[in-house]
Formats: C-alpha cells, structure tokens, sequence
C-alpha cells in the first residue's frame, strides 16, 4: 500500500504484503515513533550509487549492487510538502564552505566531516537508523549554488537529502500491517526534549501499567522492563 501523498510529494514509503511469510533469516527491525530526530545521528543503508563527496557518485560504476552504510545526522525538519514531512541533513565534508542547510538558514552543524555519508541514486526507498529502530526513508535530494563542490545534483559534499518521516505515519503503517508492525520511541517519555533521569522515574511509576501510558516506549500496551532497556539506550 502506498502512501495517499504518492507520487505527487515524492513520500517513499509503502508497505509491501508478501505472497508468503518472510523467511526466518530475515533481519527485522522496528519502526521510529518518537518526536525527536532533529540532533539525532543516524545511520543510512542502501544499495545505490557508489562515489566519494569531493567528486559525487560514479554513475558509470559497473559493479554489483552492494550494499553500504554510513552515518550523518538529522537536521531539520521540512514540512512544506503538502501531507509530508521530510528529515533533512546535508553532507558538508566537516567544512563550513560546505554547510549546505546553513544557506538556507537551518541550524547546521558540520557533522561527522570526512566520516560523514550522503544517500546517492539508487538509494530511495532505503532506511535511515535511529538509535536501531527505522525513522526515515530515502526519498531524495537537493543542492544549493556556493556550497556544493561539483555544481551539480550528484551526492557531491554540500548538498542535502531529505527523508520521508516514517513517525508521522504511524497509523497508515499499522492500519496497512493489521497492527504488527513494532514501533519503539526514543526513552524521552516526559517529552521534554531530553532523555534524563525524570523519564527513568516516570517509567518507574507507571511500571506494569497497561493501556496507553507514556512510558510505554516500545507501543505494545504496557511498561515493562523492555521500556527501561529503551531508556538505557536512550540516555543523555
């Protein structure tokens, strides 16, 4: 089932029903659902275009499809697409000459410099990790004139990509899943933008409690010790 937005907002998310069940090897991971991605790192992984940002992806690569992973880090949020948000960072090299969301005004760091990743053609649709659990979904790109080094939409550094924000459709996944689909928050359960020591106490008071709690940071109807695993990780 695709998104009702799709494909007029460019929203590259869609559920897929398997003609049988998915094998046992199959890794499973569970879905973001938590409010607090901007500041967050993330990990992108997928099977696109390979390349290196000073010079952008190589699309005349003849290899296999392989797939890579890397890391970058949410930036803003983009919500002038009618009916979808998107996640936004930028891949700036560590440099401010590169710091592409700045130019638009967007409270930007310089990442993780030369460790940093970028999505590339052949990526959308792919996953973007927070904290384990998926967040966002590859949709596409966008460069700004005086910071991208190849002048040109190529995943070269200063450019930026934005991802579909899995959060925001919760209820069009477990509507199309029948309700399977596992969704986990981020251990900040008071949602007070940080994840401390008064969301450990309000898991404790509300531990064993069952219906819709707030502390119940994995969305299966109860505080249990799952519930402070996610604090644990969560934490700071």
């Amino acid at each position: 089932e695709w998104l009702p937005q799709w494909p007029d907002h460019r929203g590259d998310l869609a559920v897929i029903t398997l003609a049988e069940p998915a094998p046992v090897w199959a890794a499973r991971y569970p879905l973001y659902a938590g409010d607090a991605e901007v500041g967050r790192p993330m990990v992108l992984v997928g099977y696109g275009h390979p390349g290196h940002g000073s010079a952008g992806m190589d699309d005349g690569a003849e290899e296999l499809p392989l797939q890579r992973a890397g890391r970058n880090r949410y930036e803003a949020v983009r919500d002038d697409y009618e009916g979808v948000d998107f996640l936004a960072y930028d891949f700036d090299s560590g440099l401010e000459e590169n710091n592409a969301l700045a130019v638009i005004d967007v409270s930007s760091d310089l990442g993780f410099g030369g460790d940093e990743a970028n999505a590339a053609s052949g990526d959308s649709g792919g996953p973007a990790f927070v904290n384990g659990a998926i967040a966002g979904v590859m949709a596409f790109g966008g460069r700004f004139p005086g910071t991208d080094v190849t002048d040109e939409l190529d995943s070269s550094w200063g450019e930026a990509s934005f991802d579909t924000r899995v959060s925001q459709f919760r209820e069009f996944i477990l509507e199309a899943t029948e309700g399977q689909a596992l969704f986990v928050y981020d251990g900040d359960y008071t949602k007070d933008g940080a994840v401390d020591g008064s969301d450990f106490l309000l898991w404790q008071r509300q531990y064993g409690a069952t219906g819709f709690p707030a502390a119940d940071g994995d969305g299966d109807g109860s505080v249990t010790e799952a519930e402070l695993a996610i604090w644990q990780v969560s934490f700071g």
